[in-house]
């Protein structure tokens, strides 16, 4: 609803990922369409942040409307000049009572398992399918192999058992047809999604390393073979880009509690963003944790169902 002081924007309760909605104790998002005259405000907020006029949140609830407070946009995005979402965060987070009241989480979903890990660390290849395979059992199958082009049997199982499905969209695996090698006969096969780096192999091999290349730098040798760096690699998309996911600083005996009855990934992190990082899966999760200083750890943990993350959303903090 839109007044001559303030916007006010009315969530329906329940659980509406891609949809507008209440997605955890801090965040809201509002999906397109807009009314233009909605759309005419929350442009200006869009492309500088300078409010036009104050947000204010509402989730229906049984007999009226529960107050969230004033919103604080925190991201949006838009294609040309037509925005088709926007991301706020709550300046007072709801408490996690009042969160299970209006953002239920079903229970009844079956959550992926972690049969995988017993192919580590003897056998990667098969790891990484059957990670894929369990963690994305929601989506549609594979489509099977897409080429014939000559590559590293790893690199060829990622292809197979991602094709067809949304994946790789933080650091991103060029599509088969678009492979190249570079002056150095290295097959470059991935990249991180704003160009700051390109992944490089060998063009065939049962298991070739990897180097990762920065701008203007030599390219660097990592300690992980391709299969275990394209498995990696996997598990931190999952921590980025999961429908729900959470972050939070701890002490060391909350990480400990996040983790508790978790298998730990018998991986190094590779040498970009988690290479001091711990991996753990089990109950539907993955959850890494890296050290911050002696007393305190980061955790980040991603499900693919909202009722999985519960048990660990209590240390939701950043």
């Amino acid at each position: 609803m839109l007044e001559e002081d303030a916007l006010h924007i009315l969530f329906e309760p329940g659980d509406r990922p891609g949809r507008t909605g209440i997605r955890d104790a801090t965040e809201v998002e509002v999906y397109a369409p807009f009314p233009p005259e909605i759309h005419a405000v929350l442009w200006p907020q869009c492309s500088s942040r300078r409010l036009s006029r104050p947000v204010a949140g509402y989730v229906r609830v049984a007999g009226g409307y529960l107050p969230l407070g004033r919103l604080v946009q925190r991201g949006a995005a838009y294609l040309g000049t037509t925005l088709y979402r926007m991301t706020y965060q709550l300046e007072t987070p709801i408490s996690f009572r009042v969160l299970d009241r209006v953002r239920a989480a079903p229970v009844d979903q079956p959550c992926p398992g972690a049969e995988w890990l017993r192919h580590l660390p003897h056998d990667p290849v098969s790891a990484l399918r059957g990670f894929v395979t369990e963690w994305y059992a929601d989506l549609a199958p594979p489509l099977g192999p897409l080429s014939s082009a000559v590559m590293p049997t790893p690199l060829a199982v990622a292809y197979e058992v991602i094709a067809g499905r949304d994946v790789f969209r933080q650091d991103g695996l060029f599509p088969p047809h678009e492979l190249k090698q570079d002056h150095a006969g290295r097959l470059v096969f991935g990249y991180e999604n704003q160009g700051c780096f390109r992944l490089l192999t060998l063009p065939e091999g049962d298991d070739p390393p990897v180097w990762i290349h920065w701008d203007d730098e030599e390219p660097l040798l990592s300690a992980l073979p391709l299969s275990c760096f394209l498995l990696a690699t996997l598990l931190f998309e999952a921590l980025l880009t999961s429908e729900y996911r959470m972050h939070g600083r701890v002490w060391r005996e909350d990480k400990e509690r996040a983790v508790a009855g978790l298998k730990r990934v018998p991986l190094a992190g590779r040498e970009i963003h988690d290479d001091n990082a711990e991996t753990y899966v089990g109950r539907g999760l993955v959850i890494q944790a890296q050290p911050w200083d002696e007393d305190t750890w980061t955790i980040s943990a991603a499900a693919r169902h909202r009722a999985d993350l519960l048990p660990v959303e209590r240390f939701r903090n950043m």
